[in-house]
């Protein structure tokens, strides 16, 4: 599968301010199995989830992509970048030439604010236990497109 992250306006077929009921169709047409207990999120193969969050309206206010290990079947692009298929230290510069960004968390995380983009990777390759699984904390992870003033709720995002 091949997802366009399309901020500030959503992911794919998936867009932000859309109702839920819309948003899970979506993701039924993308192929997505959606959960029983989690309202909003589904799972694509082994590999790679969608987890769509509202607000107390009941509208979409993130779209979240995470890909669980280094299986590059499936590609997400953000502004022409694969943002998990490229190494975060590449993701990290060509997204810098494209719009501010602000690196967090020694590295772990990206942000891009002027886009409402969010990506994580779950730890920096040479901080910390460095006995990980091969390819861990080279490339991002989950990638997160908001609504307008979500990542300044708390002083910073939100985890999802």
């Amino acid at each position: 599968m091949q997802l366009e992250l399309d901020p500030p306006y959503g992911v794919g077929p998936i867009k932000i301010g859309m109702s839920m009921d819309e948003a899970e169709a979506a993701l039924r047409e993308l192929g997505g199995d959606l959960s029983k207990r989690t309202r909003g999120f589904a799972r694509f193969g082994t590999d790679l989830s969608i987890h769509v969050v509202s607000g107390k309206d009941e509208l979409v206010e993130a779209v979240e992509v995470h890909r669980s290990e280094d299986d590059f079947a499936d590609t997400v692009l953000c502004l022409g970048v694969d943002v998990f298929g490229t190494p975060a230290t590449d993701v990290t510069r060509l997204l810098g030439e494209l719009t501010p960004v602000r690196v967090e968390t020694e590295g772990a995380s990206l942000v891009a604010p002027d886009l409402l983009v969010a990506l994580w990777q779950p730890f920096v390759p040479g901080h910390g236990d460095d006995a990980r699984v091969v390819g861990e904390g080279l490339y991002f992870r989950t990638a997160l497109v908001a609504v307008p003033g979500y990542y300044d709720r708390s002083g910073s995002y939100q985890a999802v």
